[in-house]
Parts: C-alpha cells; structure tokens; sequence
C-alpha cells in the first residue's frame, strides 16, 4: 500500500518539477510570420486593420475591443478574447496605410510580445504580412504552448478573417 501511496506522491510532485525543467530549457521568444493575398484595395484592408473598436466582428479570436487609458503617448485598446482574458495592446508605430506595431502592455501577464502588421500593395489586392514576436515567460505555460498549441494559430485566425472580412483572398504561408 506505502509503494502506491508513494507513487502517486511521485507523481504528484514530479510530473510539475518536469514541466517545470522542460520549460525553462525552452526559449522564451518565438518569432512567427504569415502572409496573406486579400483581394481588396490596401486602403480598404487598412482601415479593417486600424478599426479596433470593430475588430470582434471579423477577428474570431476576440470578444471586444474597447479604449483605455493612453500610455507613453499610444493609443491602448484592452481587447477580451473567448476565453475572458484581458489583454491591452499598445500602438507603438503607425505608417498609415502600410505598417502597424502594437504591444502587449500588460508586464503581470505570462506571456508578452509585439505584433507587426504590413500591407503592400499586390495586384488588385493587398499582401498582408503578420508578423508575431512573442516572449512566454512562466516556464510551465511555455512547455505547455509548445507542447499542446500551435504558435501561429492566433495569425492565422487573424489573416482567415481579415481576408473573409476584406472580401475574400488566398491565404499563403
């Protein structure tokens, strides 16, 4: 009885201690890029891209957007995503028209990271370029996204409905 007593025990505290060491050999900065043909003018895709109070009706990944507070002089909106989770994203640079940075401005959070969005004209359409530079800095919550979740799932969600919302387009990798 004491060897079942012990390996549960064992497990216990072992599978998290494991978790935990995996975790801190992983890197904590991923980089992930997604491109994607949007057949519509940049101007268009551009003013879906900067429309943050209306995001939650073509990003699937987000319930609302609404603005906060500026910080170091940006524009923040704190966007909730499906599961509840408040995350605040900075403008850190705007080229109209073709380039949008934003952050999460949130140090407390596990995760943090930035976000590159590019438009290039393409044809009668738009390329657009995302570009996800993430930091997870909670050891078990990293080995569990590299693990269980794909990095890029979150830019994909982003280009599928933008191009859905923008009037259609190929996605390209």
């Amino acid at each position: 009885m004491w060897w079942l007593v012990l390996g549960i025990a064992l497990v216990i505290v072992g599978l998290p201690t494991a978790i935990w060491s995996a975790g801190t050999l992983l890197p904590k900065a991923h980089s992930v890029t997604r491109s994607a043909t949007v057949a519509a003018p940049p101007g268009k895709v551009w003013g879906l891209v900067t429309d943050f109070a209306n995001e939650a009706k073509w990003n699937k990944t987000i319930k609302s957007s609404t603005r906060g507070p500026d910080m170091n002089g940006h524009e923040v909106w704190l966007t909730v995503d499906k599961r509840g989770d408040k995350m605040p994203l900075e403008t850190v640079e705007t080229v109209a028209g073709q380039k949008l940075v934003r952050r999460i401005a949130d140090p407390k959070l596990p995760y943090g990271g930035r976000w590159t969005i590019t438009l290039a004209p393409d044809g009668d359409g738009t390329l657009v370029s995302v570009t996800e530079d993430g930091e997870v800095f909670n050891p078990i919550y990293r080995f569990m996204a590299r693990t269980f979740m794909d990095e890029a799932a979150t830019v994909n969600a982003y280009l599928s409905g933008l191009t859905a919302a923008a009037g259609g387009g190929a996605e390209a990798a």
